[in-house]
């Protein structure tokens, strides 16, 4: 059904339309496109596992790349990502790559314009390796949206989720008189768990 429990701006419909069949011994299989599967691995390293596996996750990217260096539609690739809400950690990660791997040079078979936010590229590098001092994967969602709009509806979804999310969270039922007090205490938990983290994590962001 999609790739993140969130929107992200991508037509999950669009990857079947364009998913390859592989033989796998005697079975047949479907996997992603190579432009689907670079997108896939940046969108679960950057929402999911940066705290647990950001080299590995690099390293995935930068493999995969290369394998699928003469088949990738990279003109295709940079469509879907600006389609997408994720453009601006999505170019960040591939700079990324791009330095550690390629010595900061762009190879050739890559025919798109990278356009990377310097600053944001480089909080993105510091909260990969130092996860445990930064990053919340709640915070890092909101600064890498495009649009002031984009911010806010991640923020108010973050901070009051639907009544069936708060209710698991909180072990509770969702037609629960509690839920009315988790709401309103929510935001102090919040706060108080990782309020010192989202400020450090905006130093960085703007001092670049």
């Amino acid at each position: 059904w999609n790739i993140a429990p969130y929107s992200l701006g991508i037509n999950v419909d669009c990857w079947w339309r364009r998913a390859k069949k592989i033989k796998l011994g005697e079975a047949s299989a479907l996997i992603p496109s190579p432009e689907d599967m670079i997108l896939n691995l940046c969108v679960s390293l950057y929402h999911d596992n940066f705290e647990r596996a950001a080299l590995r996750g690099l390293c995935d990217i930068f493999h995969t790349i290369r394998y699928y260096s003469e088949e990738t539609d990279w003109n295709l690739f940079e469509e879907i990502v600006r389609k997408s809400s994720i453009a601006r950690p999505v170019n960040s990660l591939l700079h990324l790559v791009l330095k550690y791997f390629y010595d900061g040079k762009q190879p050739d078979f890559m025919h798109i314009p990278l356009r990377a936010d310097v600053k944001f590229t480089a909080m993105v590098e510091q909260t990969f390796f130092n996860p445990y001092r930064y990053s919340h994967p709640f915070f890092t969602r909101i600064l890498s949206a495009g649009t002031r709009r984009e911010r806010m509806e991640i923020f108010f979804s973050g901070l009051f989720p639907s009544r069936a999310k708060m209710a698991d969270t909180y072990s509770t039922r969702p037609g629960s008189f509690n839920l009315y007090i988790y709401y309103a205490y929510r935001p102090i938990e919040l706060a108080l768990k990782y309020g010192k983290s989202c400020l450090r994590l905006l130093r960085l962001r703007w001092a670049g």
